[in-house]
């Protein structure tokens, strides 16, 4: 999932935009608030957070009717 990100940004970056990605855990505040710190400092805004926060493994969903 990592690498289809920078991959992303990469991309973004090749088309002349500012673009960025980044591998932490949402669970850990210290870590996001640094991240939010780093671009704001970076780039002197954050526009566009994008929370794609997963559980490993697989589970199955199952609709049951009211």
């Amino acid at each position: 999932m990592e690498h289809e990100a920078e991959r992303v940004a990469g991309d973004i970056r090749a088309a002349c935009g500012e673009a960025a990605a980044a591998k932490i855990d949402v669970t850990n505040e210290p870590e996001w608030v640094a991240l939010i710190g780093q671009t704001v400092s970076t780039y002197g805004r954050l526009d566009i957070l994008v929370n794609n926060a997963v559980e490993g493994g697989r589970c199955r969903i199952i609709r049951k009717s009211p």
